[in-house]
């Protein structure tokens, strides 16, 4: 028999050529091999197992807060997040073969494999030029991984290979989303400085080259896109991969995987996660986090020429004292940086009896202990000089390019985690958190999947003219964090990351909070860094519910032009807070925290500014306000003036009428007339107004 014959219930009998066959099961054999080895079905807190509900012809795969549906194409027919609909239609295969559009003519999907941790779907559509293949494997918390293969189309077993459409001259994905669902994007990667990576969605179509990840959404939820590499697309423009093409009806997200001619079979893993990834705690807020090394302009701590334990948080060894000050303002988890540790990022078999007395101390003071890591490798550590051609992250064609300095004297690599370093590393890590009782890690970076060129441990790739390209390794990084988020999150240790510049949900779903904001501290010019932000950037990036991870903003001061004080102007709007770091910048937010501690903002309900219609309101255009409200009626308005012209006699509708306004920080008291009240505030300066009854 020159064919084989594969019998489905539901599509009927298909007869494929060998070859074809052997194609298929290459493609397939590709996809595979990057996707997990089911486990026993472990599924974490928050998330619940994966559901599977046969409606019809479409099957709907539930996760916490979201659906997607699967039916008669290639690709889901519908994306929910919290119940609302994110798509226009189903997502789209737009091709083109021999110069024409490819009518789909048919097309099904089926349950693969349904386990409580992943469910896995194929789907499949056929034209008379061209079919696509895609199995899609949806894990517990989201993540979407698909294998998407474009094969010839063979209409019965006894045609020749030789009669067989070979080629194919375009494939797009096109995502066509609600306009209101994409307002906001963010994406990575991007360069560091600036917010340009986020912000409002154009009115008019945006190319993009190529990017490991681009999020569309609004304030509230969204849909992401990630890739590791563009190897397996065909694209003519580098310039030109991903588009946005806003419209009335739609805005769609597309991405050209082909828009050359390309020989078949021809195949790309990509995935798509909706956001946010789970519940969003308000409790983060009351949190207090001090991040303890004295990192803003004019409290510096000189590159010391000896090393001593937590050298950056008591650069004069008054231990005792400064904890005693930090319980005394309410801090409540305190984070150590890198100098826990002698060697970077290597807390095995260290660290010192130092550092246990110091976490001892916070645990006396009731506060928790997160001690930093990231993604460096020292020469200093034993596997250093063996393996670090293979464990590092080369940044070009050259290798190795970048490092960081620090005492005891070593320069400090970064590693990559597709390489076997990353087990090592969270063997350590893990190892030291229980040995001493720490409350949770610091991640510097180590939720990013930033560009590899090594090809050594399988990273990087070449084009037709030889040149090298990066990797960035969403599925080995998301493997480690998630590795790390088992061992450590029912023991109740906390994982937080900093990951400025990256919203990526695919990595970051499995951390507890974020801290974004270090790509402003390169600007040198401190009078530009108020002007780098839009409102709109900050709720795409900064915000953390429409992604589902409470986010703390990173301020570096920068005086006299920009302050503690600017930043909370443009962070407390927007219901999270500034993380101080060092104790000049703590003396500054503690204040503010006592005033939210004192209302309970985090039980009442919170009315952002952008609200239609709003719960309160200014008058001039850079005046924004945002409020809580209480069970009992009691109100904490949040007014910032983020107008860089100077101060202004803010004139605020109440949402209510009062008798009064005070400033909660201040002691000011502003009397409200006819529902209104003008209260003065100084440039980039906040006021947390408590509303007074008649």
């Amino acid at each position: 028999m020159e064919g084989r014959c594969i019998l489905n219930q539901e599509l009927g009998v298909w007869f494929f050529n060998r070859k074809a066959v052997a194609m298929m099961a290459a493609v397939s054999a590709a996809f595979l091999a990057t996707v997990p080895i089911a486990s026993s079905g472990e599924v974490l807190d928050p998330w619940t197992p994966v559901s599977v509900d046969k409606k019809g012809t479409e099957t709907e795969v539930g996760v916490w807060g979201r659906t997607y549906t699967f039916g008669a194409t290639a690709l889901p027919v519908s994306i929910k997040s919290q119940g609302v609909e994110l798509l226009v239609g189903p997502v789209r295969a737009v091709c083109e073969v021999a110069g024409e559009k490819v009518k789909w003519e048919q097309g099904g999907s089926w349950v693969h494999q349904a386990m409580p941790e992943a469910v896995t779907m194929a789907s499949w559509m056929e034209a008379q030029n061209l079919t696509i293949n895609v199995s899609t494997r949806i894990e517990y918390d989201g993540m979407m991984k698909l294998g998407f293969s474009l094969i010839p189309f063979m209409p019965d077993r006894h045609t020749s290979n030789a009669k067989v459409q070979r080629n194919v001259d375009r494939a797009f994905i096109e995502i066509p989303l609600k306009p209101e669902a994409a307002r906001l994007f963010t994406f990575f990667p991007a360069s560091w400085g600036g917010v340009n990576n986020s912000g409002a969605v154009s009115a008019t179509p945006v190319a993009y080259p190529f990017k490991a990840y681009f999020w569309l959404g609004n304030e509230d939820r969204g849909l992401g896109w990630f890739c590791e590499s563009e190897e397996k697309f065909s694209t003519a423009s580098p310039t030109n991969v991903i588009e946005i093409i806003p419209g009335l009806t739609e805005t769609v997200l597309r991405i050209r995987l082909v828009d050359t001619k390309t020989r078949l079979p021809t195949a790309v893993v990509f995935g798509l996660e909706a956001t946010p990834v789970k519940p969003y705690p308000r409790s983060d807020m009351a949190d207090h986090k001090w991040h303890t090394p004295e990192m803003g302009v004019g409290s510096r701590v000189a590159r010391p020429r000896e090393w001593w334990t937590c050298q950056r948080a008591f650069p004069d060894k008054q231990v005792e004292k400064r904890l005693d000050r930090a319980a005394e303002l309410g801090v409540r988890t305190i984070f150590f940086h890198e100098d826990w540790v002698p060697i970077q990022n290597y807390p095995f078999p260290q660290p010192e009896e130092g550092f246990r007395a110091i976490v001892d101390g916070c645990h006396r003071r009731g506060m928790k202990v997160i001690a930093y890591q990231g993604h460096e490798l020292s020469p200093l550590a034993p596997e250093f000089a063996e393996h670090y051609e293979e464990y590092l992250r080369f940044s070009n064609e050259n290798g190795i390019d970048g490092f960081w300095y620090r005492a005891p004297a070593q320069a400090d690599f970064g590693v990559c985690y597709k390489s076997a370093y990353g087990k090592i590393w969270l063997a350590n890590l893990t190892n030291a958190v229980g040995r001493l009782n720490l409350d949770g890690i610091y991640l510097d970076g180590s939720v990013k999947p930033f560009g590899c060129f090594n090809e050594r441990h399988g990273c990087g790739w070449r084009d037709a003219k030889g040149e090298l390209h990066p990797t960035y390794p969403i599925f080995a990084v998301r493997e480690i964090i998630r590795g790390m988020y088992a061992a450590l999150h029912p023991k109740g240790k906390i994982i937080n990351a900093h990951q400025s510049l990256y919203c990526g949900v695919p990595t970051s779903a499995f951390v507890d909070s974020y801290l974004d904001g270090e790509q402003l501290a390169t600007e040198k010019d401190g009078s530009k860094i108020k002007s780098m932000f839009s409102l709109e950037a900050f709720r795409a990036e900064f915000m953390g519910r429409n992604h589902g991870i409470p986010c703390d903003f990173l301020c570096y001061e920068q005086p006299p032009h920009f302050q503690i004080e600017d930043a909370l102007a443009i962070v407390l709007p927007h219901d999270i807070n500034v993380r101080p770091s060092g104790p000049v910048a703590l003396e500054k937010v503690a204040p503010v925290w006592a005033v939210q501690n004192r209302f309970g903002i985090t039980k009442a309900k919170w009315h952002p500014y952008w609200e239609k219609p709003s719960f309160a309101s200014a008058e001039q255009e850079k005046v924004i306000v945002s409020g809580y409200e209480r069970d009992d009626g009691a109100i904490l308005l949040v007014a910032s003036n983020l107008s860089p012209g100077g101060a202004v006699d803010a004139r605020i509708t109440l949402p209510r009428n009062t008798a009064s306004v005070k400033d909660e920080i201040t002691g000011e008291t502003f009397a409200a007339k006819d529902n209104r009240v003008t209260v003065p505030i100084g440039s980039f300066r906040v006021r947390l107004l408590s509303v007074a009854n008649h």
